[in-house]
């Protein structure tokens, strides 16, 4: 199989795109909710992190049925494969969700970095 020549156009385009992303994420402006305060932030990364990996697990099934299906070893190396970086990047979003509490102030997961706002002018 060969290379499309664009490739590296691709790849760098990619490269751009989550790093215009993942500093946006960070730095840019988010609506200033008082329930919210900043983890909405989560929703850059944690949301996205978790329907790419279901998107690959589900691709991982399928490959996989096609090779019990069909018995060829190529369908078990691109299941293996999503696998594989599903799991990933379940383990990528796993901080936002076990750190970010959902809403301050009010009992549910302990914040690991704690979004509050001194009261008072």
């Amino acid at each position: 199989m060969s290379a499309i020549p664009w490739t590296a156009t691709l790849k760098t385009l990619t490269t751009a795109l989550l790093g215009y992303v993942f500093v946006q994420g960070l730095l840019g402006p988010v609506p200033d909710l008082v329930v919210l305060e900043e983890t909405i932030r989560n929703l850059y990364f944690h949301v996205p992190l978790w329907f790419a990996m279901i998107l690959m697990l589900l691709g991982s099934l399928g490959f996989s049925i096609a090779y019990l299906v069909s018995g060829a070893d190529r369908w078990d190396e691109r299941a293996s494969s999503l696998a594989a970086i599903s799991i990933v990047f379940g383990i990528w979003a796993l901080p936002p969700a076990c750190c970010g509490a959902i809403t301050p102030g009010v009992a549910s997961v302990p914040s690991c970095f704690p979004t509050r706002r001194p009261s008072g002018p």
